[in-house]
């Protein structure tokens, strides 16, 4: 399996998940709560953090000890943070249906309004699987390594609660016991052992008719784990629309030389596309041109009108 930062999900495509956990997947923003563990650190002191790109800001940034899917530190108020409890969770951050760009707004500021930002959590990694050294690779265009975990809080652990490696069903009674305030266990149905589909399908178009996006599935006996696993599924719905191409980006990494991605104008906005296959990717076999129609699979539009989630599903046909 690929490292990741956190755990991450496969997609659900109807395999069985009878007496599986299913949960609303939330619109909001992913984040790590490491039990406030280097809350006051410099960044660049913290072995699991992700500090390539940060010489763009104006000053170095200082942990919080909550940091975003990709290692970067978010920049919650002091008041937020001290409601959360003394040890490791994994969650969401989420305000409501329809304000997944309000949310980032906020959370892009170091004095943004949290007053209405609830933190839902769905498990409690622990720091032996949380700690695992590993190189995260980040959107195909850099890595940074995890390293020296444990050596780094062997001095710092005797302050806070280690959560254990436990499975999926009894971190839920953990994290019942233990989160409060604007901090929240997300709500989680087991499902049947029979006819789960339905029970599936039925959750999701409520979700979905409500504006949400669509449902996460969870194994019981599944331990947290910094890797796309097949013990956690995501299932949502996907539209389709087409785009004209109006030019391309330069490949990066292994696409060196290669097209990166088609820019396309759909009803006026730009947008880029990715999901090509090597072969398509070639700029000298001509398969796409500028004013080519493609068509492609997206899940929403956003408050702007661009489509989220975009990727290359195939070339129209005239």
């Amino acid at each position: 399996m690929k490292n990741e930062y956190l755990m991450l999900a496969q997609t659900y495509k109807d395999q069985f998940v009878g007496h599986w956990y299913i949960s609303e997947k939330l619109d909001g923003c992913r984040a790590f709560w490491d039990g406030g563990i280097s809350r006051g650190e410099m960044a660049s002191d913290v072995p699991y953090a992700n500090c390539i790109k940060d010489y763009r800001l104006k000053a170095p940034p200082i942990a919080t000890g909550l940091w975003s899917r990709s290692g970067k530190v978010i920049q919650a108020p002091d008041w937020w943070l001290d409601q959360l409890p003394r040890f490791p969770l994994d969650g969401e951050l989420y305000l409501k249906l329809k304000c997944f760009q309000k949310l980032r707004t906020i959370i892009g500021k170091a004095d943004g309004d949290w007053s209405k930002v609830t933190y839902y959590v769905f498990d409690s990694p622990s720091w032996h699987a949380f700690g695992r050294p590993r190189d995260i690779k980040i959107r195909n265009e850099y890595s940074f390594s995890v390293n020296d975990v444990f050596l780094w809080i062997q001095n710092r652990v005797s302050s806070i609660q280690i959560s254990p490696n436990l499975p999926f069903d009894c971190i839920l009674e953990y994290l019942d016991s233990r989160c409060h305030d604007c901090c929240k266990p997300l709500k989680q149905i087991k499902l049947p052992g029979k006819y789960y589909g339905e029970v599936i399908d039925k959750k999701l178009n409520s979700i979905v008719a409500k504006g949400g996006e669509g449902v996460m599935l969870r194994k019981p006996s599944c331990v947290w784990t910094p890797e796309r696993s097949h013990d956690l599924l995501k299932y949502k719905p996907s539209n389709d629309a087409e785009g004209i191409v109006t030019g391309f980006t330069e490949g990066k990494g292994k696409y060196i030389g290669m097209i990166g991605a088609l820019v396309l104008d759909f009803n006026g906005k730009q947008l880029e596309l990715s999901g090509l296959t090597d072969r398509e990717r070639q700029f000298d076999n001509k398969y796409f041109k500028i004013g080519d129609v493609v068509t492609f699979k997206y899940r929403e539009l956003s408050d702007d009108g661009i489509p989220k989630e975009a990727r290359y599903l195939r070339k129209f046909q005239n």
